[in-house]
């Protein structure tokens, strides 16, 4: 991967102004941003971010996780510029929230999003 930089999307501050991310970093960055936000949600790009909203009702199951990890798989690489996805894991850790692992061109993201309020 080519060297990337990427301004704090939430427009965090250093001592420098707005903090800067680099690299496996600054692919994460992007990554948090999508997840950050549902279809829909950018004016400029109405099609661009995460499909969850649809699937906030359906039951807790292994195949709605399955369902999400294809999600991310299919359409995070045409919004997020750059990522090339390895590994995709997405596991229930209560009724509203899952853990999504993601392994990419730049690294490692782990987090957790809530599917009971989507962005």
């Amino acid at each position: 991967m080519a060297g990337i930089s990427e301004l704090d999307y939430l427009l965090e501050l250093d001592s420098s102004g707005i903090k800067s991310h680099y690299d496996g970093n600054a692919m994460n960055q992007r990554i948090d941003e999508w997840l950050s936000h549902p279809i829909g949600s950018i004016a400029d790009d109405p099609a661009w971010g995460h499909p969850f909203a649809a699937l906030r009702f359906e039951p807790q199951s292994q195949n709605l996780e399955a369902g999400i990890e294809m999600a991310i798989v299919g359409k995070m690489p045409q919004d997020v510029k750059g990522l090339v996805i390895s590994a995709v894991r997405v596991v229930y850790q209560s009724i509203d929230e899952v853990y999504i692992a993601i392994t990419h061109n730049g690294g490692n993201l782990d987090t957790r999003i809530s599917l009971k309020v989507v962005r």
